[in-house]
């Protein structure tokens, strides 16, 4: 985990912008049909393609990461509207 670092009127700006992009319809079904790609990957490979359906679940879980550092960009707006109003 990287240690937060402070925020300044770039990184503000960015977050905010970021949360608006997480908000949009089109993000959320975007990563909606990543999500579906890789399961339907999984469920479609035969027995012996353990390696595959490895990868797919690492995929997975790697989109699932990427959205958890997302989020907790976004948080950071949380935090500084909150120290902020203290």
């Amino acid at each position: 985990m990287v240690a937060a670092r402070p925020l300044d009127e770039r990184g503000v700006f960015r977050r905010q912008a970021l949360k608006q992009l997480m908000e949009m319809d089109i993000f959320k079904e975007a990563i909606a049909e990543v999500k579906q790609d890789i399961i339907d990957e999984i469920l479609i490979s035969r027995p012996e393609q353990k390696d595959g359906r490895e990868y797919g679940y690492l995929q997975f879980h790697t989109v699932d990461r990427i959205l958890d550092r997302l989020a907790a960009y976004v948080g950071d707006l949380t935090m500084l509207k909150e120290v902020k109003n203290g």
